[in-house]
């Protein structure tokens, strides 16, 4: 498969990956949902789709700042970003030079076959491209072509990563339970809980990047990931997982199981 140094695939993988029966995951009142699929050679693939003309969607990406995901890295694992339908945002360092990369699907809304990899250790944040729905309203306002109409409105993208020998790794239990959270949250009208957020990403192999001035940036936030979403996190009753919203509660209790902290966590209850 060829590659480029600055993390980019040319081309995305020839294999078939398909739907994983039941396994979704459907937030914001509708405005996201999740599939999980089947990779042959990744720790985990889904399909993310995002309603752009959702009002949490418009308020959330139209807001000044945009409230976007935190910027974030994985010590040991990459993530690949195909853009199947409509457009994608991932912000990225890669090899020293922070860039803001606008993927998009091929014409007419198909996939162009090629994927987007940042490399395991470089700052990110990813979402859907907002633009997308005033680009193309601008475009098919004067045609009648119903089906391009309904096409800006969606930002459909598949996301994976690769696989690896660590057990706190991104997987499907990691984003079934961020997003689930996330959507209580919402619901609730409660703002995200930040010991709660480390708390998750340490359990899934990914720690919040600090600002460039902090030294050694990238061992102190994994330190800081650890001493307070695990230790801190552990001692005040947090778990990564919760049974309401993990299919594999067994694997999420042999993770949980590497602390004695969470160890109480194999009967959790739901967060507040």
């Amino acid at each position: 498969m060829p590659r480029s140094t600055e993390g980019r695939i040319i081309t995305a993988p020839p294999y078939p990956i398909q739907a994983r029966s039941g396994l979704h995951v459907h937030s914001f009142d509708g405005a996201l949902s999740l599939r999980s699929l089947r990779h042959p050679h990744r720790a985990f693939a889904f399909e993310v789709t995002c309603d752009l003309d959702h009002p949490a969607v418009r308020a959330a990406l139209q807001a000044d700042p945009p409230q976007k995901p935190p910027r974030h890295f994985h010590p040991h694992q990459a993530e690949y970003f195909q853009v199947m339908q409509g457009q994608a945002v991932v912000e990225a360092e890669i090899g020293g030079r922070a860039g803001m990369h606008r993927l998009q699907a091929g014409r007419q809304g198909v996939a162009d076959d090629s994927e987007f990899c940042v490399p395991a250790g470089a700052h990110h944040t990813w979402y859907p491209s907002i633009a997308q729905v005033e680009d193309g309203r601008e475009r098919n306002d004067s045609t009648n072509d119903i089906s391009s109409r309904r096409d800006y409105g969606v930002s459909r993208v598949v996301v994976s990563g690769d696989t690896t020998p660590e057990l706190l790794r991104l997987d499907w239990a990691f984003f079934e339970n961020w997003y689930s959270y996330q959507d209580a949250c919402f619901k609730k009208g409660r703002a995200i809980d930040l010991i709660q957020v480390m708390c998750m990403y340490d359990a899934g192999g990914s720690y919040l990047s600090l600002p460039g001035w902090v030294p050694l940036g990238r061992s102190t936030a994994v330190v800081l990931g650890i001493v307070i979403g695990r230790w801190l996190g552990g001692l005040l009753g947090y778990r990564p997982y919760y049974r309401e919203w993990t299919t594999d509660w067994e694997l999420a209790c042999e993770k949980m199981d590497t602390c004695w902290l969470y160890r109480r966590g194999t009967k959790p209850v739901k967060p507040t």
